[in-house]
């Protein structure tokens, strides 16, 4: 595994210039330069303004594309993309899309926004592409279902760079003592850290896809109550919903004043669905939190995939937005938004 080493930090402004003016490669993706992605070890590359562009359905953007190793089985290709800049307040990042090709160079498979999240990143993870990238990252597995996968393209879109997302990071406070000026940790602070044409990614093949309650408490422990949550749902268990919401909502009300407030205890009208359960796709924030009388916890968003089943027993995905609370070390569900949406929204 080779390192990107890059001699200074890149500016945002460069890199949407660089982009703008760019010439397209190719007339189609059979001509792109597929290098090879090794069974066992990690590609690290940069994308930049050397890096070849194309135009895309979803819009003009620089890209690399890999020949997938032959393997048996299905197996998952790991992205991370790390962050670009000088300091994270004026940070920005590649938010990789990835599309998956047939010998034909037909796309088998598109990744959604959603597959993708921004995280924090270990100084070993960002030491291991470059000494400039910033502690930030954009990560996400990329499904591979058999041998029809021949290629992998990554690339990002129009819409992606418009976009930027929010990160949770440590504001600091100057300090001034005799003969020296420091800072000390002052809270926290909320960024939006912008969509880059360039970025430094790391690339890897894993059994496994990577964990999506990285960096929380008990994410583990998370992932199973939000299954068990919507399973509750699912079967009408209304105990159960009401003991896995947050103990802050049930010192105010009780079952039945839930059920009320829910509209719960009234007869219910058959539905032209099914919901038959839900699963964490992906955290869209976790953050510190205090209600009014001053008691303190952390609130996570979370996007949830349910599936639906229709009249005539056609399974669906759909997308919602839970609140959910840890609380006594436990994870508790505080709310639903149920709009559906492409990918977790911009607080």
């Amino acid at each position: 595994m080779v390192a990107i080493m890059m001699s200074c930090a890149v500016h945002y402004q460069k890199a949407v210039d660089s982009l703008k003016g760019s010439m397209v490669c190719c007339g189609s993706m059979a001509e792109f330069n597929y290098e090879p992605i090794p069974k066992e070890d990690a590609v690290n590359v940069t994308i930049d303004q050397s890096s070849a562009a194309f135009t895309f359905p979803s819009g003009k953007s620089f890209f690399k594309a890999f020949a997938l190793p032959k393997r048996e089985g299905s197996y998952y290709i790991h992205v991370k993309s790390f962050g670009l800049g000088e300091q994270i307040r004026d940070a920005h990042v590649f938010y990789p899309q990835a599309l998956l090709l047939d010998d034909k160079f037909i796309v088998l498979k598109q990744s959604d926004p959603a597959d993708f999240s921004l995280k924090k990143a270990g100084p070993a993870e960002t030491a291991s592409v470059s000494w400039t990238a910033l502690p930030i990252k954009v990560q996400g597995s990329v499904f591979v279902d058999g041998p029809q996968a021949r290629y992998i393209v990554l690339f990002t879109t129009e819409k992606l760079l418009a976009s930027s997302s929010l990160f949770v990071t440590m504001s600091t406070l100057p300090v001034i003592l005799p003969g020296i000026v420091t800072v000390l940790p002052g809270g926290r602070e909320r960024v939006r850290i912008r969509h880059s044409p360039f970025g430094m990614l790391h690339i890897n093949i894993a059994d496994k896809p990577l964990p999506v309650t990285e960096g929380i408490p008990q994410g583990d422990r998370l992932s199973k109550r939000v299954h068990d949550f919507h399973a509750s749902q699912a079967e009408n268990d209304i105990p159960t919903w009401y003991e896995m919401t947050t103990p802050f909502i049930r010192e105010k009300m009780s079952i039945e004043q839930f059920k009320k407030d829910r509209g719960l205890d009234r007869p219910q009208e058959k539905a032209p669905c099914t919901i038959t359960g839900g699963e964490l796709h992906k955290v869209c924030l976790y953050d510190d939190w205090m209600y009014e009388d001053g008691r303190k916890t952390s609130r996570s968003s979370l996007l949830i995939h349910i599936t639906i089943l229709d009249e005539i027993g056609r399974q669906e995905i759909n997308k919602r937005l839970e609140t959910w609370e840890y609380v006594d070390n436990d994870w508790y569900w505080v709310y639903t938004d149920h709009h559906a949406w492409e990918d977790c929204p911009t607080f």
